[in-house]
């Protein structure tokens, strides 16, 4: 069949005919561009879903034979997702609500726990949230921003957790005196600022509600599987290269905890089939070689990348203290969480219960998540480094984290910090356990060139979305880790989506190059 459409004026011509042929290839959106000379190409990164040769052309009109160009209706795009935290999550819910027929989703998720990155929980022997506490929107956050939490609100995925007054550790005394000292914990205490907590449990149990929709869509879904080290070949001659993954999983899979023996023991292995595109959401893998989290071959198959984002993330500490008391012990605490002032070793203290959820209903414990600040985390991490010299080589290793460390020094400590901050809390424990976060919110994004909110390379389809990828002017928005990561995680995906896929049905005109 031929198909003989005379040039209009301004460069432009209406392929209807082309619209049928891309649908039935399972191409519904594709922006095809026909070069004069008896060239053509394919405008953006199309791999396998349109195989194409040059098209005879006239100076006057344009005869294209659809015999030039060979559809087939193979698989749609791939992409690979690392890391399911809040925007791996976001990214892989937009991509398959925007584009569920037309592009294969798949996440990685390393979490022992289940999904949840950095706003993971424990369960075992109570219910802990000890990673991200909380979602926070203020004043001046862009509108982007205040249409998530209406959304979510609309949804009743979301409440609002009250902050009412804070807690001056240097008289151990809750006050509602207006302002207190500074901005407190993620300018929670920004004035104007609301803080939220999803229903039921943990910014997790939100983590959770995204992966089962992102499922409901088609995702697939690897959990327990961590990816070591990428690369990039070619699949065939005359086709783009694609990316290749490889990694362990489930009980083989290398975990912060694991021996450095152990996790040099585990053997790699090919993750699924090649991906069109891939997406890195754990800030960890822009880490130097030493750290067990660092990716192997990102830099020297997406050097530009990794340039865009400055180079290797730097990252800050902190340390989260789980601990249980017996039943009654906070009974006269005035409060269910509080942003501490005065304090060098605490800035935020929550009761588990305010969070809500069966697990916390039925547990008669009190149950408290401690927050350290980066000080205190700084100097605990420079007496214990989280890497030691190695025993036979005279570089540096990752130093896992040890359960005798993590139950005595700055748990420890935090206790004691709670204590004198409070008054309260003299009966001895029943659960004391401290998390270190070696890299629990990026310094700054102001190293991010593109200045958006993702960081996309077209040269090799590898793409940064995180808080840490997300670049914002106004500061104390930037600084609401969870919304940049949940935002950042929509752009990449609309970013994926507007390379791969055209909704043709918004305009049946095709621009010439």
């Amino acid at each position: 069949m031929t198909v003989m459409q005379q040039r209009p004026a301004g460069g432009s011509v209406d392929l209807r005919a082309f619209q049928l042929a891309f649908q039935l290839a399972r191409c519904d959106a594709m922006r095809v561009a026909v070069a004069m000379h008896g060239q053509a190409s394919i405008r953006g990164v199309y791999p396998d879903h349109l195989r194409w040769r040059s098209a005879n052309t006239t100076e006057s009109r344009f005869d294209i034979t659809f015999g030039s160009w060979i559809m087939a209706a193979q698989r749609p795009p791939r992409v690979a997702i690392i890391g399911g935290g809040l925007a791996g999550l976001s990214a892989a819910t937009h991509l398959l609500n925007r584009a569920q027929d037309q592009l294969d989703v798949t996440l990685f998720d390393m979490g022992a726990r289940g999904v949840g990155g950095r706003a993971s929980h424990r369960t075992e022997p109570h219910r802990f949230s000890h990673g991200l506490q909380f979602l926070s929107l203020h004043p001046s956050a862009p509108l982007a921003h205040k249409e998530v939490i209406q959304t979510w609100l609309d949804e009743d995925r979301i409440v609002e957790l009250p902050l009412g007054g804070w807690l001056d550790a240097q008289r151990a005394q809750y006050t509602t005196a207006k302002p207190p000292p500074h901005d407190g914990f993620f300018g929670a205490m920004t004035e104007g600022a609301r803080v939220y907590i999803p229903k039921g449990g943990g910014v997790r149990t939100l983590c959770q509600s995204l992966a089962e929709d992102a499922l409901a869509k088609g995702l697939t879904l690897r959990t327990q599987c961590r990816v070591r080290e990428v690369a990039k070949h070619l699949v065939s001659p005359d086709g783009p290269s694609k990316w290749h993954l490889f990694g362990n999983t489930a009980d083989n899979a290398v975990h912060h905890e694991m021996s450095e023996k152990a996790a040099k023991a585990a053997a790699d292995e090919p993750l699924g089939e090649s991906f069109d595109a891939l997406v890195i959401t754990d800030s960890m893998m822009f880490l130097e070689k030493w750290h067990r989290c660092s990716l192997i071959g990102l830099a020297s198959c997406a050097p530009n990348l990794v340039a865009k984002l400055g180079g290797t993330v730097p990252m800050e500490p902190l340390f989260s203290l789980m601990v249980a008391f017996p039943a009654g012990t906070d009974d006269d605490v005035p409060f269910d969480a509080a942003c501490v002032y005065h304090c060098s070793t605490l800035q935020w203290i929550c009761r588990e219960r305010a969070r809500g959820g069966a697990a916390a209903a039925d547990d008669d414990a009190c149950c408290w998540t401690l927050v350290s600040t980066r000080e205190f985390a700084e100097q605990r991490i420079s007496e214990v480094p989280m890497r030691n010299a190695s025993e036979y080589l005279p570089t540096w290793q990752y130093a896992p984290q040890e359960a005798s460390y993590l139950l005595s020094d700055p748990a420890q400590m935090m206790l004691q910090a709670l204590r004198r901050a409070t008054g309260a809390f003299n009966a001895a424990p029943t659960h004391c356990l401290a998390q270190r976060w070696g890299a629990a919110y990026p310094q700054s994004s102001d190293g991010v060139s593109d200045g958006g909110a993702c960081v996309v390379d077209d040269s090799t389809m590898a793409c940064a979305a995180g808080d840490f990828a997300y670049h914002c002017k106004d500061s104390a928005a930037s600084a609401a880790g969870g919304m940049a990561a949940i935002l950042s995680g929509k752009a990449v995906a609309d970013e994926l989506v507007a390379r791969f896929t055209v909704d043709v049905s918004q305009s049946s005109l095709f621009q010439l190059v």
